[in-house]
């Protein structure tokens, strides 16, 4: 859209003098407000106020009076991204006016503007009349203000994804402390976070010192003073892991213990803090109207889709779904040159999170659901696809497919497929072995989707 343009069509419709342009220079204690119509008429000089609430009520007795005077009928307020500080001002402003325009104006852009009027000191004044300035040339772009349950779910997501990082940085150093402090041990078909016994272990952590010469009865004993349960067949294996440990017998041994033990615990009250905001996210995604379609896609649970959702930040903010596939950077990049046609690959613009969710998800799909699997198998024997393209390239129609059933409301009924059943169904799925066979000279290994009404689910 062309804010110019767009400007232009206002000014027709309800006239340069009932347009009035409200200019914000922020600041982290306070802001500087300046207001004047589409005649560049001034309504209000610079007015400082203070970023708490008294100073915002001031400022909003004082523009309530202009509104009364001026009757304006249609207001365009404007500021530029300043940190986190304007967010709090931007969304109120929105809650009680809420049939006004938002708008952002680039600092880079406020910058080249003091400069072509020759201001080349910055203050607030000469700030907030560059911003206005900017807004009456329709240089400035909208500010999303999202509906409430939307900014919920993205901040969830936001702290699930953080918890997430933490938790791999603290496994992999506790880890590393497990194998300096216990080389050589360990525990079978354990990592030690995925089994009763692991956990067991990290939670005791007995010195690598004791541990060696400890016995069977020993080992027992030492667990069940610290409050755990051991079975006799793990703690005769840990007997018979840690008479080959090789340990110097330093004082630092037991320091490292017990810092290795506050690691532990952090990681511990990580992994329930990351449960606790997965059953959030899991709550609020579930109450959306479309989401008891989308989740009876097999692979799709609520986490996911409350994932893709903080992702998009509101879907009805896209006009179709090509857009969602680029906004996730699912589309993709050919390299060429005069008569040099060079291979497809993954353009890496977009949003990665959502890229790497769906793309996940997709991989679900594609084996559980027949519309996905015959489209994935489509592009791999027809076309010739590789594997990892082809995979994307279904990512790109999944993520497409949700963003429909969101907009719509629709269940999960592709009217390209022949056979609504067999679209939702489970097929089989063309893997690198399989294509291998089928390429090899003078084998031919058949597939289900070949010349079968199967393989026509997406046709």
């Amino acid at each position: 859209m062309n804010n110019h343009e767009e400007l232009i069509g206002i000014f027709k419709s309800v006239g340069h003098e009932k347009t009035i342009f409200i200019g914000f220079d922020i600041g982290k204690y306070y802001h500087v407000c300046q207001i004047c119509n589409g005649y560049k008429e001034p309504l209000m000089s610079a007015f400082k106020f203070n970023s708490t609430e008294s100073g915002y009520k001031e400022f909003k007795l004082a523009f309530d009076d202009i509104l009364k005077i001026n009757m304006p009928d249609y207001m365009i307020f404007g500021c530029e991204p300043s940190g986190t500080y304007y967010l709090n001002l931007m969304n109120q402003l929105s809650i009680d006016y809420p049939n006004a325009d938002f708008r952002l104006v680039n600092p880079l852009a406020t910058s080249a503007q003091r400069k072509m009027e020759m201001e080349h000191n910055k203050s607030d004044p000469i700030d907030v009349n560059a911003i206005l300035e900017l807004m009456l040339q329709g240089l400035s772009y909208p500010l999303p203000i999202q509906d409430q349950v939307y900014d919920e779910i993205k901040e969830y997501v936001r702290y699930y994804d953080k918890l997430s990082s933490q938790l791999v940085g603290l496994r992999n150093r506790i880890l590393l402390c497990i194998d300096e402090l216990h080389p050589g041990f360990r525990i079978p078909n354990s990592t030690y976070f995925n089994s009763q016994a692991g956990k067991q272990f990290l939670r005791v952590l007995p010195d690598p010192r004791l541990l060696k010469d400890m016995n069977l009865v020993d080992v027992l004993k030492y667990f069940e003073e610290a409050g755990e349960h051991l079975s006799a067949q793990m703690a005769m294996r840990f007997s018979i892991a840690a008479k080959d440990i090789l340990i110097p017998d330093k004082p630092v041994i037991k320091a490292k213990i017990n810092t290795l033990k506050g690691v532990i615990k952090q990681y511990e009250l990580t992994e329930e803090l990351k449960i606790q905001t997965k059953l959030e996210i899991e709550q609020i995604a579930s109450q959306f109207t479309f989401s008891k379609e989308i989740l009876k896609l097999v692979g799709l649970g609520p986490l996911t889709l409350g994932r893709i959702i903080a992702y998009l930040n509101n879907p009805y903010r896209f006009s179709n779904g090509d857009q969602v596939a680029k906004y996730a950077g699912l589309v993709p990049r050919h390299s060429s040159s005069g008569v040099y046609s060079g291979k497809e690959s993954l353009t890496h613009m977009g949003h990665p999170q959502l890229r790497s969710v769906t793309v996940q998800l997709t991989q679900h799909l594609i084996s559980s659901t027949g519309y996905f699997t015959a489209f994935y198998n489509h592009l791999v024997i027809d076309k010739g696809k590789d594997i990892n393209l082809a995979i994307v390239a279904t990512a790109h129609k999944v993520l497409r497919v949700i963003y429909h059933m969101m907009i719509f409301n629709d269940k999960f009924n592709p009217p390209s497929a022949r056979n609504s059943e067999l679209s939702s169904s489970k097929i089989e799925r063309v893997t690198k072995q399989k294509l291998k066979q089928r390429n090899r000279k003078g084998t031919v290994i058949p597939l289900t989707q070949i010349n079968s009404e199967e393989y026509h689910t997406r046709v």
